[in-house]
């Protein structure tokens, strides 16, 4: 899985097989002001999806995992989330 603010999962998907890649667009921003403490500086969740937009069982686990650190979302166009996003 990769877990980036900008493209970084097409990069792994060329080299893993896009079947196998789970990407999450991260919405939400923290600093770490010292090792074991951070703070939140923009609220926000996740997008996740398989690369290749086919519906995939393992989100709904890795939805269930992120959720304690914000709301998640689905998509099977995080291509083109992601490429949304990398404008802002």
């Amino acid at each position: 899985m990769c877990v980036c603010k900008t493209a970084c999962a097409s990069t792994r998907s060329g080299d893993r097989g896009g079947d196998r890649v789970l990407g999450a667009i991260v919405a939400w921003g923290a600093t770490t002001p010292e090792p074991g403490t951070s703070n939140e500086t923009a609220s926000g969740g996740f997008t996740i999806g398989r690369l290749d937009g086919h519906a995939d069982p393992r989100l709904d686990s890795l939805a269930r995992l992120l959720e304690p650190v914000g709301p998640v979302e689905t998509t099977r166009k995080p291509r083109r989330q992601t490429l949304e996003q990398a404008r802002y």
